[in-house]
């Protein structure tokens, strides 16, 4: 869920004071029952459905630039092939499963017009970020 939708959250009165926690930081904490375990399993199946499925198209717009790709991608991974930003946006230019979208930029993440990308409904090979496309 995009940030600015859970900003406009409201709690019921019995959890008037919810507040967000980075993953990384709340299991520092003490947590009470099995919650640490739910929250790690939790965690895992989110990194393997985002970095071996296309689910990372539901964190995007419909059409994106390579660096929000890679933005959604690096909270889950730390694997250089998507962290590093040349290494990354060669690569995105190979994956068949990701297209340009002809004769339309943005300025939304750069100063300078960045291309658009779009997924679309190609059956993927897993993991779909760093496996060989021919």
């Amino acid at each position: 869920m995009p940030e600015h939708h859970l900003l406009k959250r409201k709690a019921s009165d019995d959890a008037d004071q919810v507040e967000l926690f980075n993953v990384d930081d709340v299991l520092q904490y003490e947590l009470a029952f099995d919650h640490k375990t739910i929250i790690e399993d939790a965690v895992a199946v989110i990194k393997k459905e985002i970095l071996q499925t296309t689910a990372a198209k539901n964190f995007l717009p419909a059409e994106f630039t390579y660096s929000e790709l890679q933005a959604v991608l690096s909270t889950v991974t730390t694997d250089p092939a998507i962290l590093n930003e040349q290494s990354f946006a060669r690569k995105i230019k190979a994956l068949p499963f990701i297209e340009l979208v002809e004769g339309k930029t943005t300025q939304r993440t750069s100063k300078k017009a960045t291309k658009l990308y779009k997924f679309n409904e190609l059956e993927v090979v897993k993991p779909i970020y760093t496996a060989r496309y021919n």
